[in-house]
Order: C-alpha cells, then structure tokens, then sequence
C-alpha cells in the first residue's frame, strides 16, 4: 500500500470515527429523553392504577391482573409496578371466558 493509499484510508477510518462518535452522542440525548418519557409514564400509570383503585368497590387492586394483553404485577412496593406483555396468556383467558359450544 502506497503512503497515498495509507493517508486515505487513514481518513476515511477518522472519517467513520468521527460519524460513530456523532451517532452515538445522538444516541445518548435520545436514550435520556426516553429515560425521562418512560419515567413520567409510568407515574402516569402509577396514578392511572390508584385512581383505578379508589374507584373499585373494595379499594384493592388484585396483585396480578392482565389488561390488554398486558400482565401487571402490583404485589412489589407501593408505586413499584412489573409489566410484563402476555398476549397468550390474554388469548388464555379470553377462551376461558368464552362459554363451550
């Protein structure tokens, strides 16, 4: 490889450096605003399941429930939620419901 060829492959290599650099600090600031998006979501559901609660006639929410194909764990800590998506288990229990023909 000639001293020409080195300088340019040198170049294209800082090139492709530089570009991964740039990406990867757009990747940051996107992956701190879904931080911070996911984190006020949940808040939301956090406070979406206690209104939910008080408006349920025993004030108690089941430690495990599915909605939307969407299994929700509540037995943790107060406002400490596990989601977890189950559409088979949704598919599940929908047959379940269905009566036997």
């Amino acid at each position: 490889m000639t001293l020409a060829d080195q300088k340019t492959v040198i170049g294209v290599t800082a090139n492709d450096v530089l570009t991964m650099e740039q990406e990867a600090v757009a990747l940051d600031l996107r992956a701190a605003k879904l931080r911070n998006d996911l984190e006020k979501t949940r808040n939301l559901l956090v406070d979406l399941l206690s209104e939910f609660k008080d408006n349920l006639p025993d004030k108690q929410l089941p430690a495990l429930f599915t909605t939307n194909g969407i299994l929700i764990d509540t037995s943790g800590n107060p406002g400490c939620l596990e989601l977890h998506r189950a559409p088979e288990l949704q598919q599940l229990l929908e047959s379940l419901d269905k009566p036997a023909s």
